[in-house]
């Protein structure tokens, strides 16, 4: 009997261990023009049209998703795509000894902080290591350090653009990549969608 348990919870380890190891599928490698090979160039090709709607593509996703990353040794290689509506990423890092590909699916919204200018907001949906779900407790204890570490305010600040940041007046995820729209100085005369009501 003992023997027989022994085996059930070798076996059992070795399922988790595969799923948690797979690849994920994610679709075809990220795709779109390439805006710039760092956050600098893609926030230079922002200031160019700040009265427009600009489109980041899944390539420049990904730039800004290897800039933001805090520790490049515990997250390596991390890439941005486009599926469903949401910003889905993955990235390489160590679950113990064992190597993975974790996967968040992320929703972007616009939201109007304590300073009044409008800014991005990432809410992690779910997470899986490989092709394996995390339960919800799981989700719940990692989500806000991912949501801090998808930085696109960051992207404006790095190249001292900030002051276009209340001019942004939507944010939508696009089959072409994660869309920022932004207004014309002036046009909305406090109908910003972070004015305080008079």
């Amino acid at each position: 009997m003992a023997l027989l348990l022994v085996a059930v919870l070798i076996a059992a380890g070795g399922l988790l261990t595969w799923q948690s190891t797979a690849a994920p599928d994610l679709g075809a490698a990220p795709r779109g023009p390439d805006d710039g090979h760092t956050r600098l160039q893609i926030a230079q090709g922002l200031a160019l049209a700040p009265h427009t709607v600009v489109t980041l593509s899944e390539k420049d996703i990904t730039t800004v998703l290897r800039s933001s990353i805090a520790d490049p040794q515990q997250f390596r290689d991390p890439e941005g795509r486009v599926r469903d509506g949401l910003v889905v990423i993955d990235v390489r890092t160590k679950l113990g000894p064992v190597d993975i590909t974790a996967v968040g699916r992320v929703a972007l919204s616009l939201v109007c902080p304590a300073d009044g200018a409008p800014d991005v907001a990432a809410d992690v949906n779910s997470i899986s290591a490989g092709r394996m779900p995390l339960p919800g407790w799981a989700v719940t204890q990692i989500r806000d350090r991912i949501s801090r570490d998808i930085d696109l305010h960051g992207l404006l600040a790095d190249a001292q653009l900030d002051p276009i940041r209340p001019y942004l007046d939507s944010v939508a995820v696009t089959a072409d990549g994660v869309a920022l729209g932004f207004h014309r100085p002036g046009l909305l005369q406090g109908n910003s969608p972070c004015s305080q009501p008079s």
